[in-house]
């Protein structure tokens, strides 16, 4: 899924650059395989300066450990 993270990450850049109060993105990588922690962390790079971004990778535990991650 690593080709359509170009474009969702731009879209949250456009979108919290919209915002008027601080934002906070959270990424959390569950074990995929093709080189979307790379695209990532190079976004992440790229906007540290502009707003808060947690990355999180782990091995695939599943949608339900992953989402009780965010809790």
């Amino acid at each position: 899924h690593a080709q359509f993270l170009p474009a969702l990450l731009q879209n949250i850049s456009l979108d919290i650059h919209s915002l008027t109060v601080p934002a906070e993105v959270i990424i959390i990588d569950d074990g995929s395989s093709d080189n979307s922690a790379a695209v990532i962390n190079t976004w992440a790079e790229q906007e540290a300066s502009r707003f808060k971004i947690a990355c999180h990778y782990q091995e695939n535990r599943g949608l339900t450990v992953t989402l009780n991650q965010l809790i």
